[in-house]
């Protein structure tokens, strides 16, 4: 039989390589735990990295769709409500346009007698006399001028010398 303390140390012995297995075994079971754990945590941020990339794409996409649905909304706006404002305020200034000339003109034919008689004046200033043989071609050259007036803004009346003495003479009956 064995001793007693024997059996007791041996089976302390034993205790104790349980015991250290445990430990050992315990250590292993840890490290490979927080090997999975690493390897868990990982693939959870590429998936996290995947997911905010495929999201970051979408999200791109709905911008890139929105800024072309605005822009394509504004060139109907434009298209729309501007436009045919643009066309009515463009109608509006021909219209205009139009209307002072016809008062131009009336303006022109009104005046046109105390234009011709202006400008005999100021060529009798310039020169003394006039032939009476060209008095009816002088007279019609300036009613013609006047006549031309009416498209112009502006108006430049040139006589020859010769032909200021029959505006005056026009002026002057």
């Amino acid at each position: 039989m064995e001793d007693p303390a024997g059996v007791q140390m041996r089976r302390e012995a034993e205790a104790i390589d349980i015991i250290e297995e445990a430990k050992a075994r315990s250590q292993r079971m840890m490290a490979e735990s927080f090997e999975a754990i690493r390897r868990e945590k990982e693939a959870m941020l590429r998936e996290k990295e995947a997911a905010i990339a495929e999201l970051e794409s979408e999200r791109e996409k709905i911008l890139r769709e929105l800024a072309e649905r605005a822009h394509s909304d504004a060139e109907t706006r434009v298209h729309g409500e501007i436009k045919p404002r643009l066309e009515g305020a463009v109608a509006e200034f021909e219209a205009l346009v139009q209307e002072t000339e016809r008062i131009l003109g009336q303006v022109l034919e009104n005046h046109r007698d105390e234009m011709v008689d202006l400008a005999l004046k100021i060529a009798q200033l310039v020169v003394g006399e006039v032939a009476l043989e060209k008095r009816d071609i002088v007279v019609q050259t300036a009613v013609k001028c006047l006549e031309v007036a009416r498209d112009r803004q502006e108006m430049v009346v040139r006589v020859h010398p010769e032909d200021l003495r029959i505006l005056q003479e026009f002026e002057m009956t």
